[in-house]
Order: C-alpha cells, then sequence, then structure tokens
C-alpha cells in the first residue's frame, strides 16, 4: 500500500475499530492457554451477544436436536474456536453496521459482506473443514476496507462505488484514485487490530483472479475468499446471475465441486440467508426473494453448461478438422503431386528408415529401380499431356502389384522405386517378373485413339546376410548398376545385383 495512503488512513479518526468486547476477544484468542471460562467472562460483558450467540446457536445454521437456554452450554457445544470466531464476528459486525459517513455504501458493502460470509462458511462445511466459522470471519471482514477508503473521501467515493459494476471494477477506480485497492487497505486495518495472519492473507486476496502459487491450506483460504465475493454477487449484483457459469467452473477448478455439489452449495446458501439477516439484524433479500434468485441462478447455470458443451464440441470439431486438415497437408506433402506416390523426399526418409531396421534385426531387404523404357520418345510423339497419363497409369499398375506393408515411388521423371521391406531374393525376383508382364500387357491410348505399349527396366538388389550393405547409399549404387546393365542388355528386362542366372534374368558381380 501506497506510504501517501497509508498516512491517510492513520490520521482518519472515523476508521472502522473493534469494540471493547472484540479487542478483548482478539486477545484471548492469540492466548493458546486460554479456557472457554475465561471466554465467557468476556462476552458475558455484552448481554447483547450473549443473545446473539444463543439465537446463533438455536438457528438452522447448527440444527442441534435440543434448545440451548444458557451461555455455559452453548459455548460447551460450540467449542472454544468456534466461540471466539462468532463472537467476533458479532462485535465487528455491529462496528462494521455503525460506522461510515456514507450510508448507501456501508449498507450494500455490509450486506455483501454477510452474504460472502455465509457463502464461506457454506464452502467451508463443503470441504469438510473442521471449523468453518474461521471461514465465516473471512467472508465478512474482505471488504472492510471498503468502509475506511469511504470514510478518505466519502463523496468520491461514493461515486466510485455507485458507478463501478463490479469489484474488478471497483478496485480498478481505487488504484487510479488512491493508489492501492480496498482488499489491501483492509488487509492493512487487520494488521492494526492483530487479527491473525491466515485473514490478512484471505482479504489482501479476496478480489483476485488467480490462486496460483498457493498451497495447501492457504490456497483453499484464498480459494474459498475469492469464490465468496462472487457467489454473493450472484445475489446482490444486477449482473452477478450471468456469472454463475463462470464461478461454477472456478470451484470446479481451485476445489473440486462438480455442478451437482455446486448446485448443492447454492441451495445452502440461499437457506441461511434468511437466518443471517435475522442474527445480524440487516436487510438481505427476503425468502421469496432468495428463492427465485436461486431458481434462476441454477436455470442459468444449466444453460451456461449447455452452452459450454456446445462450444467444447464445437472446439472438438475445429481440433479434429484441424487435425485432418494437418494430416492431409501432411501427406500431400509426401505424395509426388502427378502419380500421387510416395515422392523423392519422402522416399529418402522411408529408405533409411527401412535399411536401419533390416540392418539392426537382420531381415531382408529387396529394393528395384523401374525406368521406363525410351519414355522421351513417347513425349516427342503424342506430347507431355499423353506422358503424364502414362506415368500415372504406370504408377498405378505398381501399387497394384505390392503389399500394403511395401513402399513405391516416384524417384523423378520417369523412374520409380520398388521397396519390398522382409523380402529375400528370390520373392523379390518373382514380383518384379510380374511387374515386367503387367507393364509389357499394359496398353496406352494415343490422340488418335490408337494404342501404344511401354516396356520398363528394373535393377534390384536385396540385402541378406549373404549379400550384406553397409551403409544405404552402397544399395542404392548396387541398385543402380543392375538398373544400367538391364539396360545394356537390351531393356524390357530385369538385372539382379549378385543374384544367380535365372531365365530372362541378368546377374551382376558385387563390386
Amino acid at each position: 500500500m501506497s506510504p501517501e495512503l497509508e498516512q491517510k488512513l492513520a490520521r482518519c479518526d472515523n476508521l472502522p475499530s473493534p469494540p471493547s468486547v472484540a479487542l478483548q476477544v482478539i486477545e484471548l484468542a492469540r492466548d493458546p492457554e486460554v479456557g472457554l471460562a475465561e471466554v465467557a467472562q468476556v462476552i458475558m460483558l455484552d448481554p447483547a451477544l450473549v443473545m446473539k450467540l444463543l439465537k446463533t446457536v438455536n438457528s438452522p445454521l447448527y440444527s442441534l436436536n435440543r434448545r440451548i437456554d444458557n451461555l455455559k452450554q452453548a459455548l460447551g457445544l460450540l467449542g472454544l474456536n468456534t466461540t471466539l470466531t462468532l463472537a467476533l464476528s458479532f462485535s465487528l459486525g455491529q462496528s462494521l453496521l455503525t460506522s461510515g459517513q456514507g450510508g448507501r455504501v456501508a449498507e450494500r458493502c455490509w450486506r455483501h459482506s454477510l452474504i460472502s460470509a455465509l457463502a464461506c462458511r457454506v464452502l467451508a462445511r463443503h470441504l469438510g473443514v473442521r471449523e468453518p466459522e474461521r471461514y465465516f470471519l473471512i467472508g465478512l471482514l474482505q471488504d472492510i476496507g471498503i468502509l475506511a477508503l469511504n470514510e478518505i473521501d466519502t463523496q468520491e467515493y461514493e461515486q466510485l462505488f455507485a458507478t463501478a459494476q463490479d469489484h474488478g471494477d471497483l478496485e480498478k477506480a481505487e488504484r487510479e484514485r488512491f493508489g492501492s485497492p480496498h482488499s489491501q487497505v483492509g488487509a492493512w486495518l487487520l494488521e492494526r487490530w492483530c487479527l491473525p495472519e491466515y485473514l490478512q492473507l484471505a482479504v489482501a486476496s479476496s478480489h483476485n483472479t488467480s490462486i496460483e502459487g498457493l498451497e495447501g491450506e492457504q490456497r483453499q483460504l484464498v480459494a474459498c475468499s475469492i469464490l465468496a465475493d462472487r457467489l454473493a454477487g450472484l445475489w446482490l449484483s444486477e449482473q452477478g446471475l450471468t456469472q454463475a457459469g463462470s464461478v461454477a467452473i472456478l470451484a470446479q477448478a481451485w476445489l473440486g465441486f462438480d455442478q451437482a455439489r455446486f448446485s448443492e452449495i447454492l441451495g445452502d446458501i440461499a437457506a441461511g440467508i434468511p437466518e443471517i439477516a435475522k442474527l445480524f439484524e440487516a436487510p438481505l433479500p427476503t425468502a421469496q426473494e432468495t428463492t427465485l434468485i436461486l431458481d434462476q441462478a441454477r436455470t442459468l447455470l444449466v444453460s451456461y453448461n449447455l452452452r459450454l458443451l456446445e462450444q467444447c464440441e464445437q472446439a472438438r470439431r475445429q481440433v479434429v478438422s484441424i487435425s485432418e486438415r494437418s494430416l492431409q497437408l501432411e501427406e500431400e506433402n509426401r505424395r509426388d503431386p502427378l502419380t500421387g506416390l510416395f515422392n523423392r523426399r519422402w522416399l529418402d526418409r522411408l529408405l533409411a528408415e527401412e535399411f536401419a531396421i533390416a540392418k539392426r534385426n537382420g531381415w531382408p531387404l529387396t529394393l528395384g529401380f523401374v525406368d521406363l523404357d525410351h519414355f522421351k520418345i513417347v513425349n516427342d510423339t503424342y506430347g507431355h499431356q499423353i506422358g503424364d497419363q502414362v506415368l500415372c497409369s504406370i504408377a498405378r499398375s505398381l501399387a497394384g502389384q505390392v503389399r500394403q506393408s511395401d513402399i513405391v515411388g516416384r524417384f523423378g521423371g520417369e523412374e520409380f522405386v520398388v521397396v519390398l521391406p522382409g523380402t529375400d531374393g528370390q520373392g523379390g525376383a518373382a514380383l518384379f517378373g510380374r511387374i515386367l508382364d503387367e507393364l509389357r500387357a499394359l496398353q496406352h491410348t494415343a490422340p488418335d485413339g490408337q494404342y501404344f505399349p511401354t516396356t520398363a527396366s528394373i535393377g534390384m538388389v536385396n540385402l541378406s546376410k549373404e549379400n550384406s550393405f553397409d551403409t544405404l547409399e552402397s544399395l542404392l549404387t548396387a541398385a543402380d548398376k543392375a538398373l544400367y546393365q538391364a539396360k545394356d542388355n537390351g531393356r524390357n528386362q530385369l538385372a539382379i545385383y549378385d543374384q544367380p542366372i535365372a531365365s530372362g534374368v541378368t546377374s551382376l558381380p558385387q563390386r
């Protein structure tokens, strides 16, 4: 908080301050050896406070099976810490209610504080906190800084307060005008009153938008403080109901409450508002108004979740569409645009992978270069368009001859590559023999309607234990040599690198 603002607050005579009983309760709360008897002696000094405690312990908020009509019984059932917290809540509540020159600001602030306190207590109960009344005090005090800033400049602050849409707007305006928001001012006041550090932290963080960096109980306290503020807005802010969905999301993210549990929380808050209004004698929404707001909040919550599901579905469809488009683009990048076979860049990658797998596992690998014979004559005689049709027809024929696990690609121009993982030399030679027969029988249509054939030369190499190659480059070189041997021997045939001579097959010595 800025030193200038701190000086103004310190000089202000009308700041909210605890009454004498509250000061004594604070002192008792700091004493680890204090007992219920000592607490009872202090509380007895304030008959109004005694009546408040008795009304509280007999109210539906506690749902006891029997009527409690004396302070000793009440304190025994409530326990030490709960008694101290409730006593402090009522004492400070009375002080907050009667302080401040700006009546409109004080009334709105007090109503918001009471519902925040109730919401904080309900959240704590649903979390299974042993002493949820500690959380009640957090909600009650989270906006005490508003009363302090209102005392410094009542007229201007009332204008800020009236025009702010929510606490986020209000804190932004407070920073511009005073240098610090009311949450920081409230924490400063609590430190001045010597209240526990957990209260100071919860109040300072009550209008944050994140709980990042907090762990354990601190994370839980601050989460409840923030959510309690927003839950109070559902009942008191004109725009509050529209925020039901976003509050539900935070409750699930921060505290693990699903939609069903969040709906229960809303119902518990609605049920507790009339009781809190009676105990603190404050003008809160009536039971009928509370029920109406609850119904609207639940309806909006369902609608919000339906919209959220629709948005999630739209987002999922967009992700699927983007994923499919990415796969499509990736596949297009792998394919030769004319023939649809794998392109040279992707062939290089696949060849490297298959060669490494075969070498590592000792598996056979057969590779063949397929080069169309005299393809330049086709282009020169019939034109490049017919030449492209021939290439596409050859590509379809090659792809139709191999297994799904085999690889067929266009190496460049009129040259194709067929890779047969796990296939030995005998199986490769048989397949390439069938490919030659298929290509010889394939007929292509010239512009004048006449048919013409094409043939191909194939150079094959087999990687095996008996026929080993140290590098992929040496394997490709061997296949290339076999291809040129097939061409030198008259084309339209298969040449195999370092394999026994078979019918219609030329063998090359390995070198």
